[in-house]
């Protein structure tokens, strides 16, 4: 099956190349972000985190539909092995030897940001290459609302930054 995109004509296998590793990238998201609210909770952080993953989960389903619509099979070998990496990333040194830290919280986020950065482009990549209407408007309204994570994810992780670097928001004793 072939697309055309401005003039050029472009197989949809690397779209659906392009697909399968996006699905597989918010897999891994969808993973550090539940562990991150877990670590986070009843904190601001956890309470945006609660909305976030209910939000990742809906873009995933929105992606299984562009790919469903587009008859591309998921590939499950790249998911496995996103989240495999993901659990691997969890024994990164953080400062402390086997508890949750400051520069914890600041990874995730930056991880988080970068995940959503990258979902954002997907966004405006399909809303160029696909036709149909109904999908283009659930993909122009999950752009939005990747506008909005990006800027909160930047707000928090500023909080953030300034608690693990500089101890600002903490209290000792």
């Amino acid at each position: 099956m072939r697309g055309t995109l401005t003039g050029y004509v472009v197989p949809m296998t690397y779209l659906g190349i392009y697909l399968n590793d996006h699905r597989a990238a918010a897999a891994g998201g969808l993973r550090v972000a539940q562990r991150s609210r877990r670590s986070n909770e009843g904190s601001e952080l956890g309470s945006f985190l609660d909305d976030f993953v209910d939000e990742l989960r809906r873009d995933q389903s929105l992606v299984d539909s562009v790919m469903d619509a587009l008859d591309v099979r998921q590939n499950p070998l790249k998911q496995t092995l996103v989240v495999a990496a993901e659990f691997v990333g969890r024994w990164k040194p953080n400062g402390h030897v086997i508890s949750y830290s400051p520069l914890s919280r600041v990874l995730e986020l930056e991880g988080l940001i970068a995940g959503v950065h990258a979902k954002q482009r997907l966004w405006v990549v399909l809303l160029v290459v696909l036709e149909s209407e109904s999908l283009r408007n659930e993909i122009s309204d999950a752009e939005g609302r990747a506008r909005r994570q990006l800027e909160r994810l930047e707000d928090l992780h500023e909080v953030a930054l300034r608690i693990a670097f500089t101890g600002e928001g903490t209290t000792t004793g």
